[in-house]
Order: C-alpha cells, then sequence, then structure tokens
C-alpha cells in the first residue's frame, strides 16, 4: 500500500468516525423504539421498482421493529459519490457495492464489516450462490452479501452459422476457422462495439483465460502476476490480429454498444462477447432477433477447460462504523433481501440472476435460452473470473480500457499497452 493510500485511508476513518456517531441517533422512528435502518440503493433502470417495493415489504413486516429508509443513486453518480456518502454524517447503515477491486477499496477504507457470523446466523452459505461467497472473500473474510449473479458469454446467431456451413466451436483453433468461415461468407464474425471502452475487455479476458487457464489470470488479479507477462500481451495481440483479419464489424471504436444491435438485427454480424443482458438489448430493437438468440461458452485452447465468467453484479455491504444495534438491524434487512421471495421478484422485474440458488427458476419468464444460461451459471461452483473493470481498482482498469481501446484503434502495441497499465498498478 503506498504512504498516499494509507493517508487517505486515515482520513477517511477519521471522517467516519464523526459521521458513524451521528448515524446511529435516528430519528423519530428511533425515539421510538423503531430501529432505523439506512439503505443506499444504486439505480440501474432495471428492477430499481422492485428493490423500492422489497422496501416497502419489510417495512410492513416488520413495522414497529425495523424501518429501512431508502436513497437511491444513479449508477454513474453512485462510483464517484460512494465514499463520500459512507463519510457524512447520514451513512448508510447498509449499501450497495461492487465485487472485485471496488469492493477492495471499501473494505481497505474500513466500511465494510465482516459478515461471517450473520452469514451462520442466517444461513447465507446454503443459499447464496458458491462463487458470489468466494467473491464475498477477502483474507479469510465475507464482506458482502451477493444478491445477484451476472455471466459473460459469447452470444450468437444460430441461423446466421447453419447459413454459413458453421458449427459451435468447442476450442479457440475451432473458433478462429469459424471466424475465416464467417467473413469468407460476407458476415462479420464479431460485432465489437468499443466506443464506450468497456465492451473489449470482455474480449481480452476471455482471451486470456481461454488461453491459460483463470488460474492465472486470477494471479494477476491477486498481484501475482505482471501485466507485461506473456500471457496479456499475448491477448492484447490476439485482439490486434483479429482486427487486421478483418473479423469485427466496422470500426469497432466508433460503435457504441445501443448500435451495436443494428448489424445484429440486420444480420451483418454473427458473435459478441457480451454480459447476460445483451438479448435483453437486442430484445429493445426487434424481439424476435433476440428471440433466436443463442451463446456459448467462450472455447478453451486445445486441451484446456472452457470456463464460464460469472460474477456477483449486485452486492450489499454493512457499514463497520455503524453501531451493534444498526448492524444486527442491517443485516435482517439483507436476510429480507436475499430471501427467495424477494429474489424471485427482483429476478421477473430484470434483475437476473438470483444470487439465492433456491429460486425456482422456472417461475421467472426467462426465455429458454436464458433459463438455460441460468441453469449452468447456478451448477457452476469454481473456477471462475471477473473481468478487468470489476476485478481491479478503478485506477487500473480505467488506463487498462484507454489502453485496449488504442490496441483496438491500432495506435497502441500490445506492449506498450501492458507497459501502461503495469506502471499504474505499480503505484497502487
Amino acid at each position: 500500500m503506498t504512504a498516499n493510500k494509507r493517508l487517505r485511508i486515515a482520513a477517511l476513518a477519521v471522517t467516519l468516525t464523526v459521521g458513524a456517531s451521528l448515524t446511529a441517533c435516528g430519528g423519530e422512528a428511533e425515539s421510538s423504539g423503531v430501529t432505523e435502518i439506512r439503505y443506499s440503493a444504486r439505480l440501474t433502470g432495471v428492477g430499481d421498482d422492485a428493490d423500492a417495493a422489497i422496501v416497502e415489504a419489510f417495512n410492513k413486516k416488520f413495522e414497529g421493529r425495523y424501518r429501512v429508509t431508502r436513497t437511491a443513486i444513479d449508477d454513474e453518480t453512485y462510483k464517484t459519490k460512494q465514499i463520500t456518502q459512507l463519510t457524512g454524517g447520514d451513512a448508510p447503515d447498509v449499501f450497495y457495492a461492487w465485487a472485485g477491486g471496488r469492493a477492495k477499496d471499501v473494505i481497505d477504507a474500513g466500511f465494510a464489516a465482516p459478515l461471517d457470523g450473520y452469514y451462520e446466523q442466517y444461513g447465507w452459505t446454503k443459499r447464496l450462490n458458491a462463487l458470489g461467497q468466494t467473491q464475498a472473500t477477502f483474507d479469510g473474510k465475507k464482506y458482502f452479501a451477493p444478491t445477484m449473479m451476472s455471466s459473460s458469454a459469447i452470444w450468437y446467431q444460430p441461423g446466421i452459422f447453419a447459413q454459413k456451413g458453421v458449427t459451435v466451436p468447442k476450442t479457440m483453433p475451432e473458433l478462429e476457422a469459424a471466424a475465416a468461415r464467417l467473413k469468407a461468407g460476407g458476415v462479420a464474425p464479431f460485432i465489437l462495439s468499443n466506443k464506450e471502452k468497456w465492451e473489449a475487455q470482455f474480449y481480452w479476458t476471455q482471451l486470456v483465460v481461454a488461453e491459460n487457464g483463470p488460474a492465472v489470470y486470477n494471479d494477476l488479479v491477486a498481484g501475482k502476476g505482471r501485466w507485461t507477462d506473456a500471457p496479456f500481451v499475448a491477448a492484447w495481440q490476439k485482439l490486434a490480429d483479429w482486427n487486421a483479419a478483418g473479423y469485427y464489424y466496422g470500426s469497432p471504436n466508433s460503435i457504441g454498444y445501443a448500435d451495436s444491435t443494428i448489424p445484429w438485427v440486420k444480420g451483418e454480424g454473427a458473435m459478441n462477447v457480451q454480459g447476460n443482458w445483451y438479448p435483453s438489448t437486442i430484445a429493445g430493437s426487434d424481439k424476435a432477433a433476440a428471440d433466436k438468440m443463442d451463446y456459448f461458452v467462450f472455447p478453451a485452447a486445445v486441451g484446456k477447460q472452457s470456463t464460464l465468467e460469472i460474477y456477483a453484479e449486485n452486492t450489499l455491504m454493512i457499514n463497520a462504523k455503524s453501531d451493534q444495534r444498526h448492524r444486527d438491524a442491517a443485516a435482517a434487512f439483507v436476510d429480507y433481501y436475499v430471501a427467495a421471495e424477494a429474489q424471485t421478484t427482483l429476478g421477473k422485474a430484470g434483475r437476473l440472476f438470483p444470487a439465492n440458488v433456491e429460486v425456482d427458476l422456472t417461475t421467472l419468464d426467462l426465455s429458454k435460452v436464458m433459463l438455460k444460461l441460468a441453469e449452468a451459471m447456478k451448477s457452476q461452483t469454481s473456477d471462475s473470473f471477473l473481468h478487468v473493470d470489476l476485478a481491479f481498482t478503478a485506477e487500473v482498469a480505467n488506463e487498462f480500457l484507454d489502453a485496449t481501446q488504442g490496441v483496438v484503434n491500432k495506435t497502441v502495441t500490445p506492449a506498450e499497452a501492458a507497459k501502461r497499465v503495469q506502471a499504474v498498478a505499480d503505484r497502487q
């Protein structure tokens, strides 16, 4: 840890000590014997009303004992204001958090309470997704409860595959052979839309894992590898090689995520490496096209096992600086939130997929392909990974996204990209 970071954390801790005393005071509800629980939620545009409804239902069920006061902040603002909010006089007792590097920043700053006791008390270990629990664990302690799981894979158009005589590839060589055949047939193999910079990370991360297995990538996340190591430079090189081979639709850095639906619906592109939200994006333009989509796990190198990326998209942390009464009350709310009933409500509202493995997935009105993906995510309990801007700190991730856009744009070499990101990592 750098001296600057130690000073920043120390300053935040001092500020929070003042804020915490105010947090515990409460208002009218506290004076009447009801424990007020301050909850900070992230607005994503999907399932926000369901989140609010769960708060309302909790308050009704526990009337006279607990009352949740919900503050909702839009996604982009939340990224920059979370720490500021936690240091204020109205700091939340329970709050949304990302997994990976952003979670670690919150933990290192002293805001997240270890939840192991609550996991045991409420039986979360048996009810919550195993990979979500693994991602919640830092230095042997669990610091959040996963409330929603997501995944990424290769989404493809079966109709185009059939028309061009392409079968679903099982290995990396087969994937590249399929790409060559599609290009020769006049169809762009991949619709990589990288205008917003975040899209190409799914390709890069999957390439690293496909060629080397998740352990090599996860060692990088854990600080046991360097960005300049051969496996990571090779992934950037593969991105560049695919660009040189004409495997991407148009100019990737000029195409926004929303615009990727246009060539997909027109049948001008066959595949895209994206998250499980991609079918919903396509459905917004053409439901019939979305209904015909399917996915496959990014193929591994010959002799290696393909690995599906599964990660905690939404999580809840409990404020370490709230007093014991409020931490216990917050845990009761978290337990209500991760129970099957609330998780089903969120799933039906589009917040996919439930972190509670006891949820009956057939009740969520999922399409056939989404149900298949949900079952695959539920059954995989080990050997996964987190894409870059979730796994690493914001500083490292942002440099990676900038450098990778340069590689795709042919203005940055793979070796230069690796050196740039490693330089930022060295300053952490």
